[in-house]
């Protein structure tokens, strides 16, 4: 990675952090923030969400394999093929047996919505919205997702086919991507909403002032006693303690760093 490439991603880091300290204890910022935040990330979810609607039908037009009944109804045939136009008529070809589409027309518009707002969830948990929501909230979210791209394919297929209707060999070209647009609104709306109530921030993250007080506060006191105990035992014993205790003058007795550190943002101290 070059030095510019390292400058640049420090001054986004950096800047990001200070936005969050900026919005810290202001609900209706913090919101209108991390609506900031999410439509960047779905900026590259668009981008990855084209790059598959245009790439997935190269692997899945020959896939004949027609929907279940309790899928094909959402698909009518009239309303996604124009057969009076050249374009209308290929597809109609490609895509449907015996008046029912095919899993090749329908794949290309399930994998491009699931591929894409699944990283849409792992990004914004990380950088939107800072939680540490157990994985059980991701089957909420992966059941959310199932029936708006239900929805948001039918959406797709139908303007589709009305896009067709029109005689241009350019609008043609592009006809996939001009679908996406109502229906990635719509996603982005309902996806915000979701991913906010099942991705509840981290309380340290609600703070991150506060927090960063108190490690330096804890820093400065345990300077000193590592200080200290350096200086009263021998480094063998310090290296080989547990992970995150400290062996205080030489003794048995250990005080655990997360104790500390609870005691330090105001919690239970324990023993």
């Amino acid at each position: 990675m070059s030095n510019e490439t390292t400058a640049n991603s420090n001054f986004i880091t950096r800047f990001i952090a200070r936005m969050d300290q900026k919005v810290e204890g202001r609900p209706g910022l913090l919101t209108v923030w991390q609506v900031v935040k999410f439509s960047l990330i779905s900026i590259v979810v668009a981008l990855i969400q084209t790059v598959l609607q245009y790439l997935l039908p190269l692997i899945f037009d020959n896939v004949t394999a027609v929907l279940p009944s309790w899928l094909a109804w959402i698909f009518n045939t009239d309303s996604l093929f124009d057969v009076t136009t050249a374009a209308g008529a290929k597809d109609f070809a490609k895509y449907v047996v015996n008046g029912v589409v095919t899993w090749g027309y329908v794949l290309p518009f399930f994998l491009s919505n699931y591929i894409a707002n699944i990283y849409s969830y792992i990004q914004n948990k990380k950088t939107t919205f800072k939680s540490d929501a157990p994985r059980w909230h991701f089957v909420l979210y992966f059941i959310i997702l199932t029936l708006l791209i239900v929805f948001a394919t039918w959406l797709q297929g139908f303007m589709y086919g009305w896009v067709n209707h029109i005689d241009s060999s350019f609008v043609h070209a592009i006809s996939r991507l001009l679908v996406m647009a109502p229906a990635g609104m719509l996603q982005f709306i309902v996806l915000f909403i979701a991913q906010k109530i099942l991705l509840p921030m981290r309380e340290e993250d609600k703070h991150p002032s506060a927090t960063a007080a108190a490690a330096d506060e804890l820093a400065a006191d345990i300077g000193p006693a590592v200080k200290a105990v350096r200086s009263r035992v021998p480094a063998e014993q310090v290296f080989s303690a547990p992970k995150g205790r400290i062996p205080v003058n030489g003794n048995d007795l250990y005080k655990t760093l997360e104790d500390r550190i609870r005691e330090k943002l105001g919690g239970t101290e324990t023993d």
